[in-house]
């Protein structure tokens, strides 16, 4: 039995894999708030 949020998992999965430069922006956003480069909202 499928939950909910494994639904939105695999959604949100298949619109990465659909749009590579949406996916490229989020990684580079991911890795400049781990790296410090973008400051964290707090």
């Amino acid at each position: 039995m499928e939950t909910v949020w494994v639904k939105e998992r695999d959604a949100v999965k298949d619109l990465l894999l659909d749009n590579p430069e949406l996916m490229d922006e989020l990684e580079k956003k991911i890795k400049d708030t781990i790296n410090g480069v973008i400051p964290v909202a707090e």
